[in-house]
């Protein structure tokens, strides 16, 4: 087990684990308490995956990291949000008459966990997840 020094809150904390990620949510349930937000590991570097779901090809999801670094979640989250925004504008601008695509504002987009572009289509009232973004350390 290894001490990670953690902040969240405008607060500090010390905590034991066995990897960064189970850090940071043993720092999430103590610092945030179900209040949202995030916490970040000090002296971290973060990055961004991207996780595609495409059932059309008939291939399982799959994961890619995004290249770039950042120093804070804050950062890489801005990042995330700037790629997903730019995938559904993309994705809008080719599409049929009766589907779109948008971000899913759900709970975990509110906390800053997941971002997920989602299709829809109005013949069905059918919503499917195309891609989700969300910050590794």
């Amino acid at each position: 087990m290894k001490t990670y020094n953690l902040v969240g809150k405008d607060i500090g904390i010390e905590v034991k684990a066995n990897s960064k990620e189970e850090a940071i949510e043993k720092a999430e349930e103590i610092l945030l308490q179900g209040l949202g937000g995030y916490v970040e590991c000090i002296d971290m570097i973060y990055k961004v995956v991207r996780k595609c779901f495409d059932p059309k090809l008939g291939v399982p999801p799959y994961e890619e990291i995004i290249e770039t670094e950042f120093s804070s979640y804050e950062e890489a989250w801005d990042y995330a949000e700037t790629l997903a925004e730019e995938e559904v504008d993309g994705l809008n601008e080719d599409c049929e008459d009766g589907i779109s695509f948008g971000i899913s504002e759900d709970e975990d987009y509110q906390n800053n966990k997941t971002i997920k572009v989602q299709c829809y289509c109005e013949d069905n009232d059918n919503t499917e997840e195309v891609t989700h973004y969300k910050i590794i350390c």
